[in-house]
């Protein structure tokens, strides 16, 4: 059988075979009649990863995908804000000051910024199921092993080791989910997960709200002290673990495996999701080649196991390789992309973790006070960045209106998921950005709780949809080989923000708090002007295959 005619074959990328957004539910009948011969199983043809999954469409694989990434998604959420909900428990047990609980808060960001650039640039090379898995089982034991730590040096070690699993997971999560989906629905995938984000929140505050306040389940044996605090952190680690597993029912990225040569496998997935989502056969399937696009020449370098080679050999070959995919960020023609993503990045998270990491204890000091968030200084649980005062007992309410606080996201996270693909992310970024740098600016300004209640749960709200939208435009606008070095990078980057958010806090909340919530408004300003210069998304296939 003859090859269909493949001069055509970059513009066709541009554009999807079958539009699923207009058209999410065409017959079978009218869907075959528009694909090429392959998907009629009347021939046999040769096409790209791109052009054979704007044709095979959503269906079950994709749905199941999403629902496992989402709740890995989840579980990293959960672990991210689970130091900024003990916080104000486990403030006496673990001796900590406000600046000592400004380090800790930063410990998860520390271990996510090595995390971030080391797994993200291993998922280029060794694969992104094998990194998502390990970075997750990582992410879990650490943060297990943490609830049973006595003193703070060790818990802080061990939040930096669970947060060098969360670093890995968060960037390769992004590529791998997008990796399987058609053109039209990446935007509402991306939204979806990021709305799992936002669940993650609820989840946390929610298992906050029901442990900590236990204080009858504490366990108290020989000086060794097992208190409601610890058990919300063990309970926090059954999200990950589980997602590690379930993440092992689905095969590697197709995307990757071509790219690293292994095309008879990665034909083998592209058969798997036909046969999932049609409940036909895959040899069906008549694709006799997958083609690489000509943005994808250059394959990433890739490492394969000799029994000659030595660890020390691999180890040496595995850094080469992830400084040289880091290099190529900073060269044509990806270098001004990833700068303008990076500068967007950082001053999100600066400003979205820095205030929400340290809202709980916010919180707790509004309830204490009666007053607005800058006005409780004089009675805060920590009276001094260096002193320790424990006359105050956490508030049951501070759970409640956490709780508030964080669910107020879900809304606009599921509007973001119908208006992502149609308007464009960087349009959805750059309004988003502005809406939160008014709103923050306002925090500053009220007088009682109930506005500082509903101007927090705003800002939450409006920043839900930035990060789906940052992640959808760091996904489009690098090919498959540098992918997620970029995502790796970009989050090691933006952990350093996000360090530098928490600090910025720990040292300013009990002296004058109106400096970082202003900083915070300024920065999101910024990162409403630079989304106007990011890559468009709207119609644009992935870069790669």
């Amino acid at each position: 059988m003859s090859s269909p005619d493949l001069t055509n074959k970059e513009d066709d990328l541009e554009r999807p075979l079958i539009d699923n957004e207009e058209h999410p539910g065409l017959s079978e009948r009218s869907h075959l009649a528009r694909l090429p011969p392959c998907f009629t199983s009347e021939t046999e043809c040769e096409c790209t990863i791109t052009e054979a999954l704007d044709n095979i469409g959503v269906g079950k694989f994709q749905y199941l995908l999403v629902l496992v990434i989402g709740w890995a998604n989840a579980s990293d959420s959960i672990e991210t804000l689970c130091t900024s909900f003990l916080l104000p428990s486990a403030q006496c047990e673990l001796n900590m000051s406000s600046t000592q609980k400004g380090a800790l808060n930063s410990a998860v960001f520390v271990g996510m910024m090595f995390g971030g650039y080391i797994w993200g640039s291993m998922a280029d090379i060794y694969g992104r199921r094998t990194c998502l898995v390990t970075s997750l089982a990582f992410n879990g034991l650490a943060a297990l092993g943490s609830s049973f730590i006595q003193s703070y040096n060790g818990f802080l070690t061990l939040r930096l080791l669970s947060g060098f699993g969360v670093g890995g997971s968060i960037p390769v999560l992004f590529t791998y989910l997008y990796e399987f989906q058609p053109t039209n629905f990446r935007g509402w995938m991306g939204s979806f997960i990021s709305t799992c984000w936002a669940a993650g929140n609820i989840l946390a505050a929610g298992l906050a709200w029901i442990i900590i306040p236990r204080t009858d389940l504490d366990i108290v044996v020989s000086g060794f002290k097992y208190t409601s605090w610890r058990m919300f952190v063990a309970a926090c680690t059954v999200p990950s673990l589980t997602g590690a597993l379930l993440i092992l029912f689905f095969p590697e990225s197709p995307r990757y495996l071509l790219n690293v040569g292994k095309e008879t496998e990665a034909l083998n997935v592209i058969r798997k999701v036909y046969s999932w989502n049609t409940k036909k056969p895959g040899s069906n399937l008549k694709i006799t080649r997958l083609l690489k696009s000509t943005d994808e020449k250059c394959n990433t370098p890739r490492l394969r196991s000799h029994s000659s080679s030595s660890l020390r050999h691999k180890m040496a070959l595995a850094v080469m390789t992830t400084l040289r995919l880091t290099a190529s960020l900073l060269r044509r023609p990806h270098v001004n992309k990833f700068l303008l993503i990076v500068a967007t990045s950082v001053c999100l998270s600066f400003s979205y973790y820095g205030l929400w990491m340290w809202l709980p204890e916010l919180i707790n000091r509004v309830e204490l006070s009666g007053g607005s968030v800058c006005a409780s200084n004089s009675i805060n649980t920590t009276h001094h960045s260096n002193t320790i005062n424990c006359s105050h007992p956490v508030q049951e309410q501070t759970f409640v209106n956490t709780f508030i606080t964080t669910s107020a996201s879900i809304p606009t996270s599921v509007i973001t998921m119908f208006i992502l693909d149609r308007l464009g992310a960087s349009i959805v970024l750059g309004v988003c950005c502005l809406g939160s740098s008014v709103s923050v600016f306002f925090i500053w300004l009220i007088q009682n709780k109930t506005e500082s209640i509903v101007l927090t749960s705003l800002f939450g709200a409006i920043m839900a949809p930035c990060f789906c939208a940052i992640n959808l435009v760091t996904t489009v606008a690098f090919p498959t080989n540098i992918r997620s070095t970029a995502f790796g990078v970009t989050s090691a980057l933006t952990r350093i923000s996000a360090i530098m958010g928490n600090l910025l806090f720990g040292l300013m909340v009990d002296v004058d708090c109106a400096v970082p919530i202003l900083t915070v408004a300024c920065l999101l300003l910024i990162a409403s002007l630079t989304t106007c210069c990011l890559p468009a998304t709207r119609g644009h296939a992935i870069q790669g295959h």
